[in-house]
């Protein structure tokens, strides 16, 4: 009898973003391991719904825009009515402690965490829902697993970064960090050219606002004038987005920076081969980047700020200052050989989806029991 096995998420398709190529990965690796494979996510614009899906009703945008994470909470209230459904399940993975108060009855759960999805301190009610979710998760000594190390931090856990990745950490605690498909994303070999690729949606904690500033002192210097900055990523609607575009035209940048929008996943080894550098300049709220990943098993090296889980990566770290930023962006490049062999090799062996797949595995296999 093949298990069945559901993954309840926000977030799926379409497939954006590091979340949802996780949650693409793993229901891959269940199906070639002969485990019956389902997800559960919030109403998005899809042209196609696949059969493993099934989506939940999505809260007007205008709504969530007024109260924010309001469609996480009806995301949970949908999950409550949908009780005699995903009791057919053998197991639910859910991403994010946020949707276990939903779910809490079932009694074969392993929550993943994505990397501390709140804001320290704690500043709004679903701020403070989510350290009560993950609070009642560790009351109930559920498997856990955390792609960072940071995480595990809050977890109590006397654990450093770029550590203990794929084992068990205490009792039905893991590490098991983002990995990346090196497969799909590797060197092509194609001719590079004077981009900076920023592969971040358009969001405050993603820090779009510091790479700008960053590339503003990066261009100082005369050997790096010709250089343009790419930022891929959705969200060119909102305050945020304004901010960022008035923040170009006052420094000047409007030839050299550009918003190229949301580039397919299937088609971002492509821009990671073509360009001299990444910058992933997150600001809060990050676990370990797959984007970064993504960007050095193509042999392009990365640039990131020192914040949560992009500690355990191989990248050249800086801080929150654009003048640090620049000079390390600077420093990629000009030991551009140096740094593209060492995160290439690095990501190899330790972040590739042969160890994230046995540890998974091995995980699952627990659990059911």
């Amino acid at each position: 009898m093949n298990h069945k096995i559901t993954q309840v998420s926000m977030f799926y398709l379409p497939i954006r973003g590091g979340q949802e190529t996780y949650i693409e990965n793993l229901h891959h690796i269940l199906k070639k391991n002969d485990y019956e494979s389902q997800v559960i996510q919030v109403n998005r614009a899809v042209d196609k719904v696949p059969s493993h899906v099934k989506f939940l009703y999505r809260t007007p945008h205008l709504l969530n825009k007024i109260i924010p994470d309001t469609d996480w909470f009806a995301f949970n209230f949908g999950l409550i009515f949908e009780k005699k459904a995903l009791r057919q399940s053998d197991l639910i993975i859910c991403h994010y402690p946020f949707h276990y108060p939903a779910i809490s009855w079932h009694q074969n759960i392993i929550v993943l965490s994505h990397g501390v999805d709140w804001r320290e301190p704690a500043r709004t009610f679903a701020d403070r829902y989510r350290v009560y979710a993950l609070e009642m998760c560790k009351n109930k000594k559920l498997t856990i697993i955390a792609n960072d190390t940071n995480f595990l931090r809050h977890l109590g856990l006397d654990i450093q970064p770029a550590n203990s990745e794929f084992q068990q950490v205490s009792d039905r605690i893991w590490y098991i960090p983002n990995c990346v498909n090196t497969e799909q994303f590797k060197p092509s070999g194609v001719t590079r050219k004077n981009i900076i690729l920023v592969p971040r949606n358009i969001r405050y904690s993603r820090g779009i606002h510091l790479a700008i500033q960053s590339f503003y002192e990066f261009v100082k210097h005369d050997c790096y004038r010709e250089y343009e900055m790419w930022i891929a990523g959705t969200g060119q609607l909102g305050r945020y987005y304004r901010y960022c575009k008035k923040l170009i035209n006052d420094l000047n940048l409007q030839e050299s920076v550009k918003f190229i929008g949301h580039v397919p996943w299937q088609s971002l080894g492509d821009y990671y081969n073509q360009v001299k550098l990444t910058l992933i300049p997150t600001i809060e709220l990050e676990g370990t980047s797959l984007s970064a990943l993504e960007s050095m098993a193509c042999k392009t090296p990365v640039v990131s700020t020192s914040i949560a889980g992009l500690n355990d990566l191989p990248t050249i770290k800086t801080s929150l200052e654009p003048d640090d930023i620049a000079n390390k962006m600077v420093e990629g490049i000009e030991n551009w050989n140096y740094y593209s062999q060492f995160q290439y090799e690095k990501v190899l062996t330790t972040f590739n989806l042969i160890l994230w797949k046995e540890a998974w595995l091995k995980v699952i296999e627990e659990t059911l029991k």
